[in-house]
This record gives structure tokens, sequence and C-alpha cells, in this order.
């Protein structure tokens, strides 16, 4: 029997059906395919850590908008919280065309970007917002499936990785024009990512893919040290970085730039690294799904493959995490459950640059939160 790779998204839907199966409800449906990899959260993952859930009246966010995006599974909705400057709760809660979010960005123009993964009776799409009011600009659905990332380049062109279909789909800028259909080398694709050239390099199962810019021509495969490959980034030298998930190969594997040849593993500190993320001084983030056995995020110097510190306080079932400018860390922490009347609806703990204590944590419009995206300019 083929097992199939499950999306990030189905994993953090599994994680909260786990740490919710002594709340007395139902699991919600897993809507992607494949068997979970055999690394269940325990009671003890669901139990240690909890202390901190004590209610703490939010503050100030340092962006200029934060997007948090809500995964009401429970009835195939959600929402997403806009926070602004200086404000302690969302300025606005958009649900207008929710279905899942799983995946958000800006554009240059401050518009918001939704991936929203679906359900079984809707394949899923895009749908693009005005922040500042609210208002739902324009749903994107030709050549969407269960979308599990999405990007946007320089030129505003829309690029959507699609779990569901296995393709990556391009869309005119400010448009929902389809441009191009990328589907050779894809296989479960999970995450995207531009490299200096705006050549497209795509995670999938066991490979990571890069793709001419502006075409569908496949340059290159890389396989060596990929295993079900999640996200990916780049360094300021061009260096590449992939996180593993399975299991028995938790890891970063790091690649060369321009040749793309495997330069080092990364195993230590590292427990399903679901996220990835580099700072301007090209410090690596590992956001990791089990770490410390309630979650965490590790941090690496660069060219080490030794974490230089982990961060734990703040974190329970860690769903995502993105770096504003300045060099703060926002981690969204999923619904917990303890009991069947004691449950934690979920966080975003923000860190100051090198401090491993949140400076603060959002709780106000905050419900099982699984993307995050941050617009620094409007």
């Amino acid at each position: 029997m083929i097992t199939l790779k499950p999306s990030r998204y189905t994993v953090m839907v599994y994680v909260a059906a786990a740490m919710l199966a002594g709340c007395g409800g139902s699991q919600p449906p897993i809507g992607a395919p494949g068997a979970m990899p055999q690394a269940p959260i325990s009671a003890a993952h669901a139990d240690r850590g909890t202390s901190w859930m004590a209610e703490v009246s939010p503050v100030t966010t340092s962006a200029s908008y934060l997007s948090v995006g809500n995964d009401d599974w429970n009835h195939g909705n959600g929402d997403i919280a806009i926070f602004a400057e200086e404000k302690k709760s969302p300025i606005r809660t958009i649900s207008a065309g929710m279905r899942a979010p799983n995946g958000s960005a800006f554009d240059s123009n401050g518009d918001l970007y939704i991936a929203n993964n679906g359900s079984t009776k809707q394949p899923g799409d895009v749908t693009v917002y005005d922040p500042r009011s609210g208002r739902l600009i324009r749903t994107i659905s030709d050549g969407i499936s269960e979308p599990d990332d999405l990007i946007l380049d320089h030129s505003g062109e829309l690029y959507v990785a699609n779990y569901g279909n296995n393709s990556v789909t391009i869309y005119a800028a400010g448009s929902s024009r389809l441009l191009r259909t990328i589907t050779k080398g894809i296989s479960f694709p999970e995450a995207l990512a531009l490299d200096a050239n705006g050549n497209c390099f795509v995670t999938n199962y066991s490979s990571v893919t890069e793709y001419a810019r502006g075409s569908t021509r496949l340059i290159r495969t890389i396989t060596d040290g990929v295993f079900a490959a999640g996200d990916l980034t780049f360094d300021s030298a061009g260096k590449l970085y992939v996180s593993n998930l399975e299991p028995s190969h938790d890891s970063v594997t790091v690649y060369a730039a321009q040749t793309f040849h495997l330069l080092r593993t990364i195993t230590q500190g590292l427990d399903y690294p679901l996220w990835l993320a580099l700072d301007k001084r090209n410090r690596l983030y590992a956001l990791n799904l089990y770490g410390e056995e309630t979650g965490s995020v590790t941090v690496y110097a660069p060219g080490t493959s030794q974490p230089m510190r982990t961060i734990t306080d703040g974190i329970l079932g860690p769903t995502t995490m993105v770096l504003d400018p300045s060099g703060d860390l926002y981690v969204a922490n999923g619904k917990v459950c303890k009991s069947t009347r004691k449950c934690n609806q979920g966080s975003v703990s923000v860190y100051a640059p090198s401090s491993d204590e949140p400076s603060l944590q959002i709780k106000i419009g905050i419900h099982n939160p699984v993307t995050l995206a941050i617009d620094p300019k409007h």
C-alpha cells in the first residue's frame, strides 16, 4: 500500500483533534489524503506547559498590520482577525468567503490574500481582501484545489501550491486570470519560495523542484537529503534551507547557492519542524510541532548545526510563525483543551529579537490560529 504524505494543514488539524479528544466531541474530518506520520501527540503533549494559559491582557503589536487566520474546522469556515499598530484588539474580523484559511500574504498594495483549504464539498480557493475595510475584492478558483501555500513575486503575480491536484498555478497581478499551470515534477506540494532570480522552488513529497521564472520549465530536481519536505526558505547569500517532516528524518537540509548541492544536515533540536524563517542576520528559526513536548522554536547561528537557543515559554501546540522586519517573532498557538470545560482557544505569542520570553500574548479575536501575515507598509 502506498502511504501518501499529509499536508502541514492536515497535520495541524490532526494535532488539534488529538488535543481536543478529551473535550467530548468528535474529531474533525481530515480533508487531505494519506495516513498521518507516526508521531501522535500524547496526553503529556496536551497537559504540559499549560500554566501560562491564564488570561493575559494583550498589549500592542509593532506591525502596521498583523493578519491572523483562525481555522474554525468544526464549522468549515473560519475568519481573519486584523490587528493594527497601537491596537490592543482586532480592528476588524473578516469572515466573508472563508473556508478553512490555510495560508496568507500581503501584496505591495497592502491587499491580503488568503488560501482557503476548502472542505469535502468545496476544493478551496484564494480570496483577496482590503484589510483596511474588510471588503472582499475577488475570489480566485480556476485551477485551485486544497491550496497549501501562496506567494507573490515582485511584479504582483500570484503563485499557489495546490495539494489537492498536484500543481502550482500562477495568476496575473491584481487579477483572477490564470496565466500558467505547473505540473511536471509536482507531487503533493507544500511550500513555495522564489530565489533572487525569480525562479520558483516547490517542496514536494520527496523532492524540491525549481522552475524558470515566467515559465513552467523544470530546471532541476533536488532529492539528496529530502524526506517529506515541508517548508523552505533562502538566506541572503542564496543558500536554500528545507525542513524535512518524515518522523525518522526530522531535519533541516542546507544547500549551496546556484549549484544546490547538499552542504549540511541539521538535526539537533528539531522535532517535526513545520516552518522555517531567517532573520536579517541569517539566523535560522525552526518551528517544532513536538519540540520540548508542547512545541518549540529553535534558533541557529549562521553556518551552524547546534541551536544557539530554544524558545518554549509561551508555546503550546504551535501552528505557524513569522518574523517582522524589525526581527520580532510571532508564533501562533492552536486551540488546546485540558478537559471538557477548560479550553485554550489559542494565542499569538510575540518575542523581541534575541528574547526567549514573550513580550506579549494576543488572545482577543484568536481561536485556533493557523496562518499569520505581516504588512509593515500600511
